[in-house]
């Protein structure tokens, strides 16, 4: 299938623990999600039930002190895709948590390693597919 977003994504399992994470809206109790992949403009969130959640919302990880706004752009019952919104001083959450997601070592080491083999793999899929449409 032909990747048509703007930025690959990448399986966070490589993350380790790291993706585990929370979700907190406004004025709601803290609810456990794991991230399954992350982009530079977003990310696939796994949840218990996904029907009951704002529509934008902090994404935390509390153990190591990060966090990024967030804004829903789908949701079936057990996922949640989200685009990762711009940080204003007014929309920082009053928790800890100091630096954002993306700003991670550990999340630009994967998305930065992997973004140019994924290019490269899209760039073959696409040579594959025009090479079969060849008559013989």
């Amino acid at each position: 299938m032909l990747e048509r977003r703007r930025y690959p994504r990448h399986s966070a399992a490589s993350l380790g623990h790291w993706q585990y994470a929370q979700i907190i809206g406004a004025g709601s109790e803290p609810v456990e999600c794991v991230i399954e992949n992350i982009s530079w403009g977003g990310a696939c969130l796994r949840v218990n039930n996904a029907t009951t959640f704002p529509d934008k919302f902090d994404l935390i990880v509390k153990s190591y002190g990060l966090y990024q706004p967030c804004a829903v752009i789908w949701k079936n019952s057990c996922r949640i895709g989200v685009s990762f919104q711009e940080i204003s001083e007014d929309s920082k959450p009053d928790i800890n948590e100091q630096r954002t997601i993306l700003g991670s070592p550990r999340v630009r080491e994967l998305l930065t390693f992997k973004m140019p083999y994924a290019a490269l793999k899209n760039r073959l899929q696409s040579i594959w597919r025009n090479l079969r449409r060849i008559p013989r």
